[in-house]
């Protein structure tokens, strides 16, 4: 994920780049696929993202229609 700071979309707006959308999808697709019939969560250790890392993947992760879990959601 690059920095929205350094970036700048097409209308000026900052926007997050990198390939992160398209990691977060070939690993949904992949879990899917190894796990036929299985619900698949994703879940994102908060200390391992800055704020607008987590919401930027949150906010993706809602617009794909991937459950996020908590770790209580796991066991």
């Amino acid at each position: 994920m690059e920095d929205p700071n350094q970036q700048k979309g097409e209308n000026g707006e900052k926007c997050i780049g990198g390939a992160w959308k398209q990691a977060i999808k070939v690993s949904y697709e992949a879990t899917k696929l190894a796990f036929p019939g299985g619900e698949v969560i994703a879940h994102l250790d908060h200390k391992s993202f800055k704020g607008w890392q987590k919401n930027a993947i949150t906010s993706f992760l809602t617009e794909e229609n991937i459950k996020i879990g908590k770790p209580q959601d796991f066991f």
